[in-house]
Parts: structure tokens; C-alpha cells; sequence
């Protein structure tokens, strides 16, 4: 039995805050410190072991026990996958399973696992090999995969969107005929682009001719290659240089929440009524987008982010508003921290300020500082538009509150 078993707490069911909690106590801070212990000690015990050595024969059973119970001890929910990456090297994917709460712990555990030689780590599923889609879907489901038919279309998101059709499919997007076109497009695109890039998957019944034996590797290497062909194209449409750098037009748009949204957030605590930009498209990638990640909207590394305060006061007046930005926006330029991209109002007596950071490690510093040398409410938190980081914020003052309900959008 492993020493990892010795660390508590035991797991949670739903991941809180994991990256900004240096100094502080409580339930996310005590469950990050024991699970990077286990973590810590994963790699130690991994590194030890005779299994994982340098040009060892690894026996599979032996191989998929000891990863069963290892990483159990870390969350009962992770998954792996192992294979050969080619060049002597071994390829070892950590994943996260039906979690997405887990990616972070996944992208901290990857990341302290430092270099072990002869291996490649990485934290979700890789595409397969064309020639070895056929038997990894039937190990995946149970089922031989059956002939498809797939379309792709890019959406305004900067994402695609990807139906599945089947003479093997029973009508519409039926749960069991989207467990398969998960698995599929998992398998031929990768986790982090099914994640990041796809959109919707749907299914549908579709009788297409097919003249002779059906050609899986072409169906497979087709679906992979016009993916990446608009993945590409997206990409290319990107900034150049950071938004920082990019000079602003003299056109500002104001982007109101439809009736039918506040209809059916009137009960809710919180909402945005409002987005005014420069950056038009940028910001109704924020609010049209399924799951925002910021890799759809910038090749330079940036984090899209917003400074959300609650103010007692039920309304600035426009100058002060104006003074307010205009210094926020000198601020990170003068650092190089990022920029101001967008501003906007919401309930209850809500501010936002959209921001694009080059760093949010650095940025939370700069950041504290403004909101004290503001004397803005204690009721302020950075926040962050990147799905998988929607459970994060960051006080920005002392006696800052916890944010409540914080997976709720605004």
C-alpha cells in the first residue's frame, strides 16, 4: 500500500479554487497542500518503481494496478492512458475523466512531475494513430466502430461545431450514439481539442451508399485533417502581437443582454446587463461562447480575465467611470501586464472591466494595489473567462468576501 493513502483531507466531490490561494487557509487551501503531497509522492514512488524504468518490458497488468491505485489516492475520478510515442520515448496521459473540475490538479500534477527519462507526459488524451483507431474504439466502448459520415462547421466562436452521422444512429443526438461520437472524435481529434475547439457534437440517422468495403482510415484521416484545416484558419485570423499592442479603432460597441437572457436570470443573484468595447469580437466570444478558452482568441498566451466589483453606490457618474479605466488601462500598459478590452454593468450594482493579461501571476499585484489606491469596495474580485478556470478569483482587497456561487457566470 502506498505512503499516499496516509495524507488527508479525503476528496471532495467538486474541485473549488486551486491556482490563487497562497496565503490563505480554509477547505480549497487544506485539500491543495494534502493533494500536492500526494502528487509529490505519486512521482517519487513512479520514478522508483522498476515498471517505469528506462527500457523496461512494463507487464500491462502490472502497469494498470499500480496506476489504478496511485492515482486513486490522488482523486478517484482521474483517468491515464499509456502507449509508445515513438523514438524509444513512452507517452503517459493523465486525464480527467467526466471531471473538468480536475483539470487543474491534472495540469499541476503534470507540471511537478519534472522530466523522467524515456517519458512524455501530458495531461489529456493524445490524437491516436490512424492505423490504431479501430481497436482503441473498440477497447474504449465495447463496439466495432461503424461507418460515419462527419461535417464541420466553423462558428462564430472561433470553434466548430461537429455532427456524426450513422446508418448504426437511431435518430437525433440519442445518448447512447453521442457516447460513440465522443469517443470517436476523442480519439481522432485529442482531448484538448475536443475540449477547447468543438463546440456542439450532434449525431444524426443517416443511410449513405457506400460502394464497397467502407474506408475507416480515410473517413478518420479526413475528420482529423479538415478539423485541423479550420483550427488553422481561426488561428491565423488571430492578433499578431498581444491586444495590448493593437491600436483601438474609433468605434466603440455597446452589446446589451437580450430580454429573453434577463427573463431568465431575473432570479438569480447576479447578471451582466452590458458590454461596451473596442473589441467587439472579443467580447461576444465571451458572452456567446459554450466554453470560453482564451487559446480560441489569442496565440500569444494571454488569459482573458475581468475585475468584477459590487459597489454600494447604485451609480458612478461618467467621469468618474472614465478616470477610473483610463488609469486601470495606463497601469497594465505601463507593466506590460495587458490591457483594458472592455467594460460593462450588471446586478446587483455591478462594475466589470474586461481585461486581457500577459500574466495573471504578475497582474494580481498590480492589480491589488489599483483597487486600494482606488479605494474601490471590498467587494471586488479578479475573475476569469477560461472554462476550466471558472471556479477561480482572487481577492483584490483585504476583508475581501468569498465570492459566492463563483461557476456562476457574472
Amino acid at each position: 500500500m502506498s505512503d499516499l493513502m496516509d495524507f488527508s483531507p479525503e476528496p471532495i466531490e467538486v474541485l473549488g479554487r486551486w491556482r490563487f490561494l497562497d496565503g490563505e487557509g480554509g477547505i480549497d487551501a487544506e485539500y491543495k497542500a494534502a493533494t500536492i503531497k500526494k502528487i509529490d509522492q505519486f512521482w517519487k514512488e513512479f520514478r522508483a518503481n522498476p515498471l517505469f524504468a528506462p527500457g523496461a518490458e512494463a507487464l500491462v497488468d502490472a502497469v494498470r494496478d499500480w496506476m489504478l491505485e496511485h492515482l486513486a489516492t490522488i482523486s478517484p475520478d482521474l483517468d491515464w492512458e499509456a502507449s509508445h510515442g515513438g523514438e524509444g520515448l513512452n507517452r503517459l496521459s493523465i486525464c480527467r475523466g467526466g471531471r473538468t473540475d480536475l483539470m487543474p490538479v491534472i495540469e499541476t500534477m503534470v507540471d511537478r512531475a519534472g522530466e523522467i527519462k524515456d517519458w512524455v507526459l501530458k495531461s489529456y488524451r493524445v490524437p491516436v494513430d490512424v492505423e490504431d483507431i479501430g481497436a482503441t474504439f473498440e477497447a474504449r466502448t465495447g463496439w466495432l466502430m461503424p461507418p460515419f459520415r462527419v461535417t464541420l462547421t466553423a462558428t462564430g466562436g472561433n470553434a466548430v461545431d461537429v455532427t456524426i452521422s450513422s446508418s448504426a444512429f437511431d435518430g437525433v443526438d440519442s445518448p447512447g450514439d453521442l457516447e460513440i461520437a465522443f469517443v470517436l472524435t476523442e480519439i481522432v481529434l485529442g482531448e484538448d481539442n475536443l475540449n477547447k475547439w468543438v463546440n456542439v457534437l450532434e449525431t444524426r440517422e443517416e443511410n449513405f451508399e457506400v460502394l464497397g468495403e467502407f474506408d475507416f482510415d480515410k473517413a478518420v484521416s479526413d475528420f482529423a485533417n479538415d478539423f485541423a484545416d479550420i483550427k488553422q484558419e481561426f488561428i491565423a485570423r488571430l492578433p499578431d502581437v498581444p491586444y495590448a499592442q493593437i491600436p483601438l479603432g474609433e468605434t466603440i460597441s455597446l452589446i446589451e443582454v437580450p430580454d429573453e437572457y434577463l427573463e431568465l436570470t431575473r432570479m438569480d443573484e447576479r447578471c451582466r446587463y452590458s458590454f461596451l468595447t473596442p473589441r467587439r469580437d472579443l467580447i461576444l466570444g465571451f458572452y456567446e461562447s459554450r466554453m470560453f478558452f482564451s487559446e480560441r482568441f489569442s496565440k500569444h498566451g494571454e488569459k482573458f480575465a475581468y475585475l468584477h466589483l459590487i459597489s454600494d453606490q447604485p451609480e458612478y457618474s461618467d467621469e468618474y467611470r472614465e478616470r477610473l479605466e483610463a488609469s486601470l488601462e495606463k497601469l497594465l500598459a505601463s507593466n506590460n501586464l495587458g490591457c483594458l478590452v472592455g467594460t460593462g454593468r450588471g446586478k446587483p450594482d455591478s462594475y466589470y472591466f474586461d481585461l486581457s493579461l500577459t500574466d495573471p501571476d504578475k497582474a494580481i499585484p498590480t492589480l491589488r494595489q489599483f483597487c486600494l489606491a482606488q479605494n474601490l469596495p471590498k467587494t471586488c474580485w479578479l475573475r476569469f473567462y477560461d472554462y476550466f478556470w471558472n471556479r477561480e478569483w482572487v481577492r483584490m482587497l483585504p476583508g475581501t468576501p468569498d465570492l459566492k456561487n463563483p461557476t456562476m457566470i457574472w
